[in-house]
């Protein structure tokens, strides 16, 4: 882990890019990045970025671990707000494509969201014993969120630069005084000591105990598999851990309060731990180096080739390492010197040691190499490394020479062989084996000569796990086919991996009529989206494989969704509503009749079975309502003749707000109908004129 310097925070402020002025200010910013060493806290504020950065920016941008996708589409006015310890870990990170919004992380939350966004945060807050980071200007908001959490900071954000430099400082402070909390880097498999507490209200005595490790195997890189105890209750703890990886660890204790089995539901288990034990299994790191030898007269040259690694984080540039030590001195001599000598006398031998320390603070065994300067013949030594290991049975493996001569001699001739599972040795060959293609552990040695002497033989263990193999998946659906498209569908899909791995992902195609495929996330749950057809609907699945070394992979290959596991399904058209009112227009105090049918999307005048419809007077959406009207809803009748659903309304005597309904003007009936768990609305006009009451008759006598 790099360590951090509490002295030593710098900020990087860089307020606004420029189109035409971008490559000078983007370089300038890299190189500033650049010149910080590792372990400061480097915040960054980018405020109305215009145009691309530069290519060496996004670098150092990259390289603080800033997410690619925010270094890629950090343009065109957009902002970032950004934090993280050089050569460590991101602390907070707030990208601002449009506005602020309230951003929840590990440990810290940072944002400027509106007020009840904010309130809606406190319970994720204290549950996840977050830190907040106020950054806004509503000073009122934050402090009233800050008093109910008792815990964070509030930081006015009208000078941005100055805002982000003292968040920098309070993170940096609040890191620097952290605890370290209940987590525990331990080797593998190395003893682990457990520190356990028992205390009862009514003074029972414990009569048993269990535990339960989570294992997460690919914490750590280069894997071997899962713990076989993962997630399963046991009755004792593990002493010795003999995979890699993150373990969360619990435990509970039983009560006894009486001897008798017969109550036994009486004895009870205590709560889990609130504060989980982590353990971090991982592997001592290798200070592997070779050392070359060379006269310049009285004196001899030293060259060196560091080949140190960690398993535990291999693929990174530093191979996981973070410090070196060098040490030397003449082989008789009782005190070792620090550092390592560019040059050493004639006619002596040497002792150099090489050791590295891992980003979990583990040093690896000393790595020591005799060195001789004597005109006398020493036998060369055999060294070699050999990855990836575990390796997939028939992959290529790598193995790199690290053979030298303590005398500065040539190595002229390797002899190669291995040991297979069985036990059986290959014959010698000059050159290494490249593969293996039995699932074993296999063992290989390398004996080496410079002509005079030859070296002792080197070993290395190399497992070899089989390869992964795919899983299979299917599916069915309920209806399974001649259904209509406004009915659910639901699907129920069958996985399974010869392997036992997890699956990893489904991935859907749909077709329509034998058109193109479109591909979904997940199958629709109806298809009133896409009309009638005929369908064919395509499913793959992708496992996740024990091993890391093992690629992951998908039961059906080839991304054509022809080659997919299919089903072919026909889907019916659906139903629409539509309705009429008579008489038009309507009168207050008279009955109104509503009709109402349901008809095919693409013929109107084809009529649809439904199971029912109702009518509901009136839509209230129109703002036409009067203050306090409550929506009346009437069920419909079926008329089988027709196969319309009609009833009848008598529109209301009195208005009760001037311009409101019953009041004249347009309104409009919402007539539902159902079928199964589908419900369809039609919005039918009608216009109310005049009481009935108002119409004038009038009688004409002729006079004699």
């Amino acid at each position: 882990m790099v360590a951090l310097d509490p002295n030593n925070l710098q900020v990087i402020k860089a307020v606004q890019y420029d189109s035409y002025a971008y490559p000078y200010l983007g370089d300038n910013l890299a190189n500033d990045i650049a010149s910080i060493p590792n372990g400061c806290i480097i915040t960054l504020s980018i405020l109305d970025a215009i145009g691309e950065l530069t290519p060496s920016l996004k670098n150092q941008l990259l390289n603080l671990k800033m997410s690619s996708n925010i270094v890629n589409d950090l343009r065109w006015r957009r902002g970032l707000a950004f934090a993280a310890v050089k050569g460590g870990n991101v602390i907070f990170e707030k990208f601002d494509p449009y506005g602020t919004e309230l951003v929840i992380g590990e440990g810290i939350v940072s944002g400027g969201a509106k007020e009840d966004d904010l309130f809606t945060a406190v319970e994720c807050i204290l549950k996840n014993n977050i830190d907040f980071i106020g950054l806004g200007n509503d000073t009122a908001i934050y402090e009233n969120l800050i008093s109910k959490i008792d815990k964070g900071v509030f930081i006015n954000n009208n000078d941005i630069d100055n805002a982000l430099n003292t968040a920098g400082e309070y993170i940096l402070q609040k890191i620097l005084n952290k605890p370290a909390g209940n987590n525990q880097y331990i080797l593998l498999n190395e003893e682990v000591e457990y520190k356990t507490y028992y205390n009862d209200y009514e003074n029972d005595p414990e009569i048993a105990q269990r535990w339960i490790y989570e294992h997460d195997p690919n914490f750590f890189e280069n894997s071997f598999g899962k713990a076989s105890f993962d997630s399963q209750w046991i009755g004792s703890p593990v002493y010795r851990f003999d995979k890699v990886g993150k373990y969360l660890v619990d435990f509970q204790k039983r009560d006894n309060p009486t001897p008798d089995d017969r109550f036994d539901e009486y004895r009870l288990w205590s709560f889990s731990a609130l504060d989980k034990l982590s353990l971090y299994v991982h592997r001592r790191p290798v200070g592997n180096f070779s050392v070359g030898i060379s006269k310049s007269g009285s004196i001899w040259n030293v060259s060196y080739n560091s080949t140190a690694y960690d398993l535990d984080h291999l693929s990174q540039p530093d191979k996981g390492i973070v410090q070196h030590k060098w040490s030397w001195r003449e082989a008789l001599s009782s005190g070792w010197i620090n550092g390592r000598p560019s040059t050493l006398a004639d006619g002596k031998d040497y002792l150099i040691k090489y050791e590295v320390q891992d980003k979990e603070g583990a040093w690896s065994l000393p790595d020591v190499k005799l060195v001789s300067t004597r005109n006398i013949n020493m036998p060369p030594v055999a060294l070699f490394t050999v990855t990836p290991n575990p390796v997939v049975a028939g992959k290529v493996i790598t193995i790199n020479d690290f053979s030298y001569s303590p005398t500065g001699k040539t190595i002229i001739s390797r002899s190669w062989r291995y040991q297979n599972p069985s036990g059986t040795w290959s014959s010698p060959s000059s050159t290494p084996p490249a593969s293996f293609s039995t699932v074993g552990t296999y063992k290989i040695e390398l004996t080496v000569s410079d002509g005079i002497m030859s070296s002792e033989p080197y070993y290395q263990d190399v497992v070899v796990i089989p390869d992964n193999n795919p899983p299979t998946v299917s599916f069915t659906m309920t209806p399974a086919t001649n259904f209509y498209d406004f009915e659910p569908v639901t699907y129920n899909v069958s996985y399974s991996d010869p392997d036992g791995d997890p699956c990893g992902g489904y991935q859907w195609a749909l077709r329509k009529n034998g058109g193109s495929w479109i591909y979904l996330s997940n199958p629709p749950s109806n298809y009133e989206a896409y009309g009638a057809g005929t369908f064919t609907l395509a499913l793959r699945a992708i496992d996740i494989p024990k091993y890391p070394q093992q690629s992951a992979k998908w039961s059906h290959p080839s991304a054509d969704p022809n080659t997919w596991f299919k089903r072919t399904f026909t889907v019916l058209e659906g139903f629409v509503m539509r309705g009429d009112i008579i008489p038009a227009p309507a009168e207050r105090g008279r009955k109104i009749r509503i009709f109402a049918r349901a008809v095919r999307p693409s013929d109107l005048t084809t009529r649809v079975d439904i199971d029912s419809a109702t009518a509901t007077i009136i839509d209230t959406s129109t703002g036409k309502a009067p203050a306090g009207f409550v929506p009346t809803t009437i069920n419909l009748a079926y008329d089988s003749a027709s196969k319309d659903w009609y009833g009848d309304y008598k529109i209301p005597d009195h208005i009760t707000q001037k311009g409101k309904w019953p009041d004249d003007g347009s309104y409009e009936v919402i007539v539902t109908g159902r079928k199964a768990t589908t419900v369809k609305d039609y919005k039918v006009p009608f216009t109310v004129k005049g009481h009935i009451l108002d119409r004038t008759i009038i009688v004409t006598t002729k006079l004699h």
